[in-house]
């Protein structure tokens, strides 16, 4: 599967992945995370929280494992699937500027010093 590019696009994923899913044994997974950094999310739970809650919106990023809606209810039979890849709209990640830093921590030594 590939980085968000759509929503259009995010639907034919999502149904792929749940015909995949059809003979798997997903008991015991309550979630799954789409994220297009697994080693960065799975790093510790605050990338997970991170990644997972701030890549994605519940109004269109929520999906599940064989999904229905019955009288205007939804629910799924399997695990819940947020989408937590990039999207066009989202900021890129802030990174940090090694110079900046540099001076930073300079001007804050400098600052502890003088006290």
């Amino acid at each position: 599967m590939e980085g968000f590019s759509t929503a259009e696009q995010a639907e034919i994923d999502i149904q792929q992945l749940d015909d995949a899913m059809l003979s798997a044994d997903l008991s015991g997974i309550a979630m799954i995370v789409l994220c297009d950094d697994s080693a960065f999310t799975s790093l510790n739970i605050n990338n997970l929280v991170w990644v997972t809650f701030t890549r994605s919106n519940p109004a269109a990023d929520i999906y599940g494992i064989r999904s229905s809606t019955h009288h205007k209810h939804w629910g799924c039979e399997g695990p819940v699937i947020i989408d937590a890849r990039k999207k066009p709209h989202h900021a890129p990640e802030l990174i940090k500027d090694p110079i900046v830093e540099a001076n930073t921590t300079r001007i804050l030594d400098a600052m502890k010093a003088a006290q």
